[in-house]
């Protein structure tokens, strides 16, 4: 039998950072396993965004998945409630 998932820790941004049209890298500044949440706010209805994690922020300050060995994402749909 295995354990649910439960929440240990909610970690914040130390660092939130435009880096283009759209783009927002956000650095936690840890490397951590766990899973990601976001919240929208005034994100219009059927909004498509994409989150891609990874253990290195580039020097363009883009997010690097080298270390992954293959692209990771998360693809979501804004509901448009705040």
């Amino acid at each position: 039998r295995v354990a649910p998932v439960r929440e240990i820790e909610r970690l914040e941004p130390v660092a939130v950072t435009p880096i283009g049209e759209g783009v927002v890298v956000a650095d936690f500044g840890v490397n951590i396993a766990g899973r990601q949440e976001l919240t929208l706010v005034d994100a219009p209805a059927g909004s498509v965004g994409t989150m891609r994690p990874a253990e290195v922020v580039g020097g363009s300050g883009e997010v690097d998945q080298w270390s992954t060995g293959s692209p990771i994402w998360d693809t979501f749909t804004a509901s448009g409630a705040n």
